[in-house]
């Protein structure tokens, strides 16, 4: 924990924040996520700690046999994937549920 900024640290977190596991392997995932510590709301979980609340989301989504649950599942795993600031699984998440509510329009 720094007092202060310094150029060492910011070199530290610029390694943590950029560097792959396993690039070698294919891997895309970082060593470590940039978090917000002025914003206490969007302390409480992590960027990984998000994704994984809107992979649930849309696993439940995804078995729901209930459309409108479906929506509201899709719904949650949109705002999740935005607080993890992850553009892919975002996007993803507004298409199936774009799908979900053409099909409530059609039935």
């Amino acid at each position: 924990v720094e007092t202060k900024k310094s150029i060492v640290g910011d070199a530290m977190t610029r390694w943590l924040t950029t560097t792959t596991l396993g690039s070698s392997i294919g891997l895309k995932e970082t060593l470590a996520t940039k978090n917000n510590v002025q914003n206490i709301e969007a302390m409480a979980l992590t960027s990984d700690e998000w994704t994984v609340s809107g992979l649930e989301n849309a696993e439940m989504a995804e078995n729901s046999e209930d459309p409108e649950e479906s929506r509201t599942f899709l719904d949650r795993a949109v705002f999740c994937f935005e607080q993890a600031k992850d553009v892919t699984l975002g996007r993803r998440a507004r298409l199936h549920r774009s799908s979900v509510l053409f099909r409530l329009r059609v039935s």
